[in-house]
């Protein structure tokens, strides 16, 4: 299968237009078809191929994951026109967008790494310093969030969640805070006030600030 320039450049178009970066797949054409491939996950692709009908016409299948689990025992789908091929690609790389957005809630509160549980499960209170690490590492996070023009009509939530976090670093023990501080978190994802095509750029943010005061020493 041999497709023009500008025919390769509409499944780039594709997904730069669903904020899904094309430098991190392959395209791959093939004699009867072509694949387009996750870099870094190997279970992502989409991959079409042809044949010719006994009266002659061509039709095109495909097969591709991340896809809805209801319809992922369903055989490859089938299209008449290239055209509904490209419409297929645009959903699917809807698809792509949402599951590289996704955070990982199951990992997200057993991250040891961030959430130092053996710093943390104590009942002790935080010490004054350790309180101006705290409320300082909060205040970078709001910060970094003020740049995202995704978050920017819930922002003034998100500043109040983490002012809340902040301000009750000297009212609870390590333990009761870090729960309340995972809490919050999960909460802004939960109720969609972080949209799910940013939470993983948000975690980042939060990951990476976090790291340095939620491993605070007892």
């Amino acid at each position: 299968m041999k497709l023009t320039r500008n025919e390769k450049n509409t499944f780039f178009k594709i997904l730069s237009n669903n904020s899904v970066d094309p430098a991190g797949f392959e395209f791959v054409e093939e004699n009867e078809g072509l694949t387009v491939k996750s870099k870094s996950e190997k279970d992502w692709y989409f991959q079409l191929s042809t044949h010719v009908t006994f009266n002659g016409f061509v039709r095109y299948s495909v097969s591709f994951f991340p896809r809805p689990i209801d319809n992922q025992m369903l055989p490859d789908e089938e299209y008449a026109s290239f055209h509904n091929v490209l419409t297929r690609f645009d959903k699917w790389a809807g698809y792509l967008r949402e599951e590289i957005g996704a955070v990982d809630l199951w990992s997200a509160i057993k991250d040891e790494s961030s959430l130092n549980k053996q710093n943390f499960d104590s009942t002790s209170q935080f010490t004054p310093q350790q309180i101006l690490q705290i409320q300082s590492g909060i205040d970078e996070i709001k910060i970094k969030l003020a740049a995202l023009p995704e978050i920017r009509d819930n922002i003034e939530i998100i500043h109040r969640e983490l002012d809340s976090l902040k301000d009750s670093a000297d009212k609870f023990s390590r333990k009761d805070w870090r729960n309340l501080f995972i809490g919050s978190l999960m909460s802004l994802l939960f109720q969609n006030i972080i949209p799910p095509n940013i939470a993983q750029t948000v975690y980042m943010y939060i990951n990476t600030v976090t790291t340095v005061f939620l491993t605070l020493a007892p």
